[in-house]
């Protein structure tokens, strides 16, 4: 295998940049493969969720756990543009998952009350009893 030499990180193919990032860490390293890939991973996403404002908090998600998991989990033999599209779709199930469970919940209804209305409790919050006490302690004061 031939070994190169890159002057700068602009000319340097994306597997490289990996080897290089996984070896130093270096910030600038990452940053470069995000500007190499960023465009194509939110294309990605928003065909996906059709959603622009959506697409981009999925990126921002997609590139943080490829921060927290290339050191861990990405595979020199395989190749970097599946693995990190394969983290997009992934994060994009995660968020489509989550979503499903929210809404799920339907309220059960009883007597014309949803089950979140009957168990509502009016009673006071702890922080009510503190400032309802505070306010009697400062009144108590004045009066005498």
């Amino acid at each position: 295998m031939i070994k190169r030499s890159y002057n700068s990180l602009d000319h340097m193919p994306d597997e490289e940049l990996i080897r290089l990032y996984k070896k130093t860490g270096e910030e600038r390293i990452f940053l470069k493969l995000y500007k190499n890939n960023s465009e194509d991973v939110y294309r990605f996403i928003l065909s996906k969720v059709r959603d622009r404002n959506l697409a981009e908090d999925l990126h921002q998600d997609t590139f943080i756990k490829v921060l927290t998991k290339i050191k861990r989990t990405y595979s020199e033999e395989g190749t970097w543009r599946p693995w990190l599209m394969t983290v997009a779709r992934n994060t994009v199930g995660d968020y489509r998952r989550k979503r499903k469970r929210i809404y799920d919940i339907k309220p059960f209804i009883y007597d014309g009350q949803s089950f979140f209305e009957q168990i509502k409790d009016d009673s006071p919050t702890p922080l009510d009893s503190l400032e309802h006490k505070e306010n009697i302690e400062t009144l108590l004061k004045y009066i005498q």
